[in-house]
């Protein structure tokens, strides 16, 4: 039986929400694990997706989420399961990157192709799906040798035709609103064929509906071997997104993506070779220049041209999408945006207009005049807003002057405008972009906020402009850091080759300098700012050794050739542990030894007395606790750990967790945990006890515990597991990973 690849494009519905789902319903798992089997190759399993959690789910919903370029959370969150629920194509995304083809050469054969109009939609005239159903073709065939001919009857290429429900292809469609239109890769037969959904509505150029030429163009990418490309702003993208089809031009990565397949369109006349074809922008590009930075609900968005991206408070890496894809209402780019404490709206500004949205929803009257605002009629366009929390006040910048709108009254203040220099001092560029993060003012002059590449200006109330090269959505200034005894420039010059420079670390910033603060700041795992924070001055301070640290990735040998000159090496135990007996450390010792000998030259020989190459022997050390306010010492410690009432034949601690409602601790050894009274300082009779008596389901042994936003977690094996530990019940079952925010599962 002959297979075909089939590819559905589906509308776009706008639903958003910003706050966490607590608890996906039991229809939504089942939703979720189904859309998971069918779209990202989820493998079967047992029980619900999210109460279970284990690493094949989360691993897809990863997928998922970097697909669509979401919030990395591993789990069923609100805005995972809004896209899930969204109508969208069945060809399933896993593995695409980009732009995509079917594989498996899945193109034709030949350069000149057919196609035939079977049928025509009731919604437009025969002259108007001719015309869209023609300009959709030459999308392709302006950048390819393709070339399309239509015939009128017989069998062509690509088979076009209107249809409802079951319409003769095994793939029925589902009725309004969902399903637009899907089509087969090139193939005998059905293969090459486009099926649109007569319950659609299609039109011509209106936004009241679809419009054809943009579906049929996409459906048509399919067609001709495209699959789907996880770039939001290419035409392969999974989803429908409106455009004026009289200036449509197909993205680079379409043409990037057709062209892999059919090369080049040899006619392009290279004296005038048409418009070029639009881009994604590049965060991290050096080039790049904000159009505007707003926040919006304690997420911080990034404008440029028909782009934005998002920054989480809890990821590291912005996720970016289309503006339309979030405010179909809005323009298609944007100069200026903000976001009103005072009336809880994010205002768009474009040109002599502004669009004022609740969240996601346009307010009634919008879009209005700039001259809504008290702006004299003289202003034609806004290069940056910000609304200060401190006064309550919106700041337009227009050139070098700025206008001060008072939100609460809905008038601009008297004595505006000023110009920018009086109020900050040293700024004379043009401001492109501004907003607050934490007290400060950044104010974008130049460039982006890519951690190399960015110039940024920090406004301090009541200092002077200090320059920085930062990652501005982790923007962190520490100014005692200038004060600081540890010299970073010294650290990073020893232990990872930074090159002369002249000027404090922090001041200056130059990409040199933030490149290896980053190399360290990955090498030992910390917090990637860029910056010298707490934490990476923490690390700074710390006794270390004396190798440098630079170019060291996975396993790394101490160089200059340093290893032993013989393969016959002889070792010495010089003594024993108690804990096991002497016959058990012998063995231990020998056969951690011929971990290397099986794999290597080596040999090993015990000796008994002198001095061996490698001198074994245990120290005598108490087991004890630490205790420590802040990254201090507490006086009198470490103690042993019956100093806490433990038993003496405990000799370790899996896990501690302190409740803040019964304000006790529980200790975990083994299979069993006590409870310490943290106010008699005592231990609680009747313990230890079994820990699968009070959290059921846990059965193996416990490696990490912890409380959040009065959640219990509980980490065993590989898992993590979410309780109330007031009702003794559980929640879910997670990746042990989960609070990582990891971005390679």
């Amino acid at each position: 039986m002959k297979t075909f690849d089939l590819c559905v494009l589906l509308s776009l519905a706008v639903t958003v929400h910003c706050v966490p789902i607590p608890q996906a319903s039991q229809q939504d798992e089942e939703f979720a694990e189904s859309y998971l089997k069918r779209f990202y190759n989820l493998t079967e399993e047992t029980g619900p997706v999210v109460r279970r959690g284990f690493s094949p789910v989360v691993e897809k919903l990863v997928e998922m989420q970097r697909f669509f370029r979401l919030q990395v959370t591993g789990t069923l969150d609100a805005d995972t399961m809004a896209m899930m629920k969204k109508p969208r194509c069945g060809v399933p995304d896993n593995e695409v990157a980009s732009y995509s083809t079917f594989g498996n050469n899945l193109k034709w054969d030949k350069n000149s192709l057919t196609y035939r109009i079977e049928n025509y939609t009731p919604d437009m005239s025969v002259s108007e799906v001719d015309d869209s159903i023609n300009r959709a073709l030459q999308v392709w065939a302006k950048v390819t040798p393709l070339r399309f001919t239509r015939i009128y009857s017989g069998t062509a290429d690509i088979m076009i035709s209107f249809g409802s429900r079951a319409h003769g292809d095994y793939y029925p469609f589902d009725g309004p609103g969902n399903t637009l239109a899907h089509a087969f890769a090139p193939a005998p037969g059905i293969g090459g064929d486009a099926h649109f959904d007569e319950d659609e509505t299609f039109t011509f150029r209106s936004n009241n509906g679809y419009v054809l030429f943009l579906v049929a163009a996409h459906e048509f990418g399919h067609s001709l071997g495209l699959s789907h490309s996880d770039d939001p702003g290419a035409l392969m993208y999974p989803v429908y997104s409106y455009g004026n089809p009289d200036t449509f031009v197909l993205p680079r990565d379409d043409v990037n993506g057709i062209q892999s397949l059919y090369g080049s369109n040899p006619d392009k006349d290279p004296v005038q070779p048409g418009p070029t074809p639009p881009t994604t922008p590049d965060a991290c590009d050096s080039t790049l220049v904000l159009d505007a930075v707003a926040n919006l609900r304690g997420e911080m968005l990034f404008f440029k041209d028909s782009f934005f991206w998002r920054s989480y408070p809890q990821s590291y890496k912005p996720q970016q999408s289309l503006i339309r894809n979030f405010w179909p209402e809005a323009p298609t780019s944007i100069d200026a945006a903000y976001e009103s404490g005072q009336s809880d709206r994010i205002y768009f500004f474009k040109n002599h207009k502004v669009w004022a949205f609740n969240a996601y929803t346009l307010e009634r009257g919008y879009p209005k005049t700039l001259t809504s605002f008290g702006l004299p009629r003289t202003v034609k366009k806004i290069d940056a807003a910000l609304y200060d929390v401190d006064t309550r006040k919106t700041l337009f910048f227009v050139g070098n002057k700025y206008y001060s709108y008072d939100e609460a009254r809905k008038t601009m203040d008297a004595g505006f405008p000023k110009r920018l220099d009086e109020t900050f001092t040293g700024l004379t560029g043009k401001v492109t972009a501004a907003f607050q993060y934490r007290g400060f003012t950044p104010l974008l002059l130049y460039k982006c906020w890519c951690p190399l590449h960015h110039l940024l200006l920090l406004i301090v109330p009541g200092e002077n402009i200090t320059e920085l090269c930062l990652n501005v959505f982790l923007l962190i200034v520490v100014e005692k850091l200038l004060k600081s005894k540890v010299n970073g420039e010294s650290y990073l010059k020893r232990f990872y080759n930074l090159t002369e420079e002249t000027g404090p670390v922090v001041r200056r910033g130059f990409s040199p300098v933030v490149e290896k603060l980053v190399e360290m700041q990955r090498f030992f795992r910390l917090q990637v700012t860029g910056t010298l924070d707490a934490d990476t001055m923490a690390m700074m301070k710390k006794p270390r050794c004396g190798v440098p640290d630079n170019e060291v990735a996975s396993y790394s040998t101490f160089g200059n050739n340093l290893k032993w000159d013989k393969n016959s090496l002889t070792y010495r135990i010089e003594n024993y542990t108690p804990d096991m007996s002497v016959s058990e450390v012998d063995d231990s010792i020998n056969r951690a030894l011929q971990v290397w000998a099986k794999v290597t030259p080596l040999r090993f020989t015990r000796i008994y007395s002198g001095t061996a190459d490698i001198m074994i022997s245990f120290g005598s050390r108490d087991r004890k606790v630490w205790a420590f306010s802040g990254y201090t010492p507490v006086h009198g410690y470490p103690k042993r750990l019956t100093s806490f009432g433990l038993r003496r034949n405990v000799k370790k601690i899996d896990a501690a967790l302190y409740d803040v409602e019964s304000r006790k601790t529980l200790f975990f050894v083994g299979n069993e945990y006590y409870s310490y009274d943290e106010a008699r300082r005592t231990m609680d009779r009747g313990f230890p006890k079994r820990v699968d008596e009070t959290f059921l389901g846990l059965t193996g042994k416990v490696t990490a515990a912890f409380q959040y936003k009065s959640f219990t977690y509980i980490y065993s094996g590989q898992h993590m597991f979410e309780y109330n530990l007031k009702s003794k019940r559980l929640y879910r079952v997670l990746r042990n990973s989960y609070f990582l925010h990891c971005s390679n599962f």
